[in-house]
């Protein structure tokens, strides 16, 4: 998975739009509704990861301080788990609120959504301390189980939402033009999403069982003067050398 100039826009560009729209939600003083919950928490995400890129690539391509690179590792779980999470939580949420209208306004309250969240910030951190603490997980198939859940609960939620928008009106054969910007607008997250999504955990599945560290297995203890693994990320993904300490 590289990070390239085209994700670091890709992910400018979604958090402005998060950011756009969660400010109405602040002026007109209804801030905690379920959606702009989940994209504030997803806002927060995208920005402390982002933050961290710049510095990063600089420790990567000039410092190598090992302890940024546990830092980062730790940072990277915010991609690798929390987003892809957060993100299945608000198509579960946008589900039930189209094909289960009246229950989704009866049980409008924020603790099962807290709840929800509470559990994908713990999975989130517990990951990004398992990246820190042992970052050969990157080279394993670890961190393709949060995507292979956002994927089928996206795209089954996403199917379900889909098949409630385009049924006909009883009165006729037309779909309502609210309807069909809906529509169009699932469709086209829902396009986004296996762009984003599909291609990394195909890599991973493709790549991951014929890559190995050249002569170290993860859990092998390094003999004195040995050069350590890549510790960070970016040297796995990038393939760079290993830093010595």
């Amino acid at each position: 998975i590289r990070i390239t100039s085209n994700n670091w826009l890709s992910y400018s560009y979604k958090k402005t739009c998060y950011i756009q729209d969660t400010i109405p939600y602040f002026r007109d003083g209804n801030f905690l509704t379920p959606h702009s919950f989940f994209l504030l928490n997803l806002t927060i995400m995208d920005a402390v990861f982002m933050f961290f890129i710049p510095p990063g690539f600089l420790n990567y391509l000039l410092l190598h301080d090992l302890k940024f690179d546990a830092i980062w590792n730790f940072v990277y779980a915010l991609n690798l788990c929390g987003r892809p999470l957060t993100m299945a939580c608000i198509c579960l949420d946008c589900y039930l609120a189209v094909v289960h209208p009246i229950t989704y306004h009866q049980r409008k309250s924020l603790t099962p959504r807290v709840i929800l969240v509470s559990l994908v910030w713990t999975l989130t951190i517990a990951s990004g301390l398992g990246y820190a603490f042992d970052y050969t997980l990157f080279a394993t198939m670890f961190p393709t189980v949060p995507y292979l859940v956002a994927v089928v609960i996206i795209g089954v939620c996403d199917f379900f939402i889909i098949y409630t928008l385009i049924k006909s009106d009883p009165s006729n054969n037309t779909i309502h033009p609210q309807k069909r910007r809906a529509l169009q607008t699932v469709i086209n997250s829902l396009v986004m999403t296996l762009i984003s999504y599909l291609p990394p955990l195909l890599i991973y599945c493709i790549a991951i069982p014929q890559f190995s560290f050249p002569g170290v297995s993860c859990g092998t203890k390094l003999e004195e003067g040995q050069s350590p693994l890549p510790r960070s990320s970016f040297s796995i993904f990038l393939g760079s050398q290993t830093f010595d300490t």
